[in-house]
């Protein structure tokens, strides 16, 4: 089974770094959508109860009313009195309880979102320096056993030959530690 870690770097297409930009992205514009979403229905709330607290403050009953029209006049008054004020409450609530938090979310995944990418910004950097001393050690490297093959055909004593295996055993040996320990966790 494939480790993360063993896939973080190396796909150019889809690697670690991209998946969790690309994941981060995704849950702010979907956090963005909920709140444009809600602030626009609070809008729409607090709009609709200021107009009916407009039309039940035009609909006074007049002086030459009375019985069973003033009761009607007055019931519909009270009605959309009451409409209205319960629009706005909603209005209030959907700014406090939904609105608001979710401005407080964005903001916070905002700051989170800057740390992890200068973080992995930063790692990914030294990981290319190391990556960069890693080529330069095998290229080192190749020389060194290039220079193993000269000498074994060039008929060089077994003392030579061994000592020159194992510079390079031990060349081989560091530069895999130094290449691996901090990445396969």
């Amino acid at each position: 089974m494939n480790k993360f870690s063993d896939n973080f770097w190396e796909s150019l297409e889809k690697n670690g770094i991209s998946i969790l930009i690309e994941r981060m992205r995704g849950a702010k514009q979907t956090c963005e959508r909920f709140k444009h979403a809600y602030e626009s229905r609070a809008l729409l709330e607090e709009e609709y109860g200021k107009t009916l607290l407009q039309i039940t403050q035009k609909q006074k009953t007049s002086s030459t009313e009375n019985g069973s029209s003033k009761i009607a006049m007055d019931t519909m008054q009270a009605q959309f009195q009451s409409v209205a004020e319960s629009h706005l409450h909603l209005s209030n609530l959907l700014r406090e309880n939904i609105a608001v938090p979710l401005s407080k979310l964005l903001n916070k995944q905002r700051i989170l979102r800057k740390e992890l990418q200068t973080s992995i910004q930063k790692s990914y950097s030294n990981r290319q320096i190391q990556v960069h001393f890693v080529r330069r050690a095998h290229k080192r490297h190749n020389l060194e056993i290039e220079k193993a093959n000269l000498l074994v055909q060039q008929q060089v004593s077994e003392k030579d030959k061994i000592a020159t295996f194992k510079a390079a055993s031990v060349t081989i040996d560091k530069l895999s530690k130094v290449y691996s320990s901090p990445w396969k966790g």
